[in-house]
């Protein structure tokens, strides 16, 4: 679901409009530029948070996980993931002289901790607020993609966007 500033005259989404190929770009780009810029969000959010509670991640054939991540974790945690690829160009490629880095499904984690779950409501609901979403939308969503595991100095870390970085 798109989410727009409040008051913005985007109504161009695909179920109101003729598909893309009979569409002119320029006329969305210039419906957008009429709309109200009287934007209140921000486009970036950083917050530390001074009591976070620790996660109880758990992983399906290994167990509990502690943190901070300890060498002996982090080893089993290598030897239950898979090699992690990454995009080169068009292709989807394994290069440990590149990216020397374990990945693990979300379907074989999960947090055991109740006030893990609503620590990041909480989360979620201050990046609603903080990028200016209309309060009677639905919230954003949290949701775990894989678990990364990177090996030391395997890579300078670069995120995407949407990344919630935690502990």
């Amino acid at each position: 679901m798109r989410r727009e500033p409040a008051g913005a005259d985007l109504s161009f989404s695909i179920r109101h409009n003729p598909p893309y190929d009979k569409r002119n770009p320029q006329d969305d780009l210039e419906r957008v530029f009429k709309g109200d810029f009287d934007f209140k969000g921000k486009f970036a959010l950083s917050e530390t948070f001074t009591s976070t509670p620790l996660p109880s991640l758990h992983i399906e054939g290994i167990g509990l996980i502690g943190f901070p991540l300890s060498e002996r974790d982090a080893k089993l945690i290598e030897a239950a993931a898979t090699q992690a690829p990454f995009g080169k160009g068009t292709e989807t490629v394994v290069d440990t002289t590149v990216r020397d880095t374990f990945e693990i499904n979300p379907d074989k984690i999960s947090f055991k901790n109740p006030a893990w779950s609503a620590f990041l409501e909480t989360v979620i609901k201050k990046v609603a607020i903080g990028l200016g979403l209309p309060p009677n939308q639905p919230p954003p969503r949290a949701d775990l993609y894989k678990l990364l595991l990177y090996k030391t100095g395997s890579q300078s870390v670069t995120l995407p966007f949407r990344t919630f970085l935690v502990p």
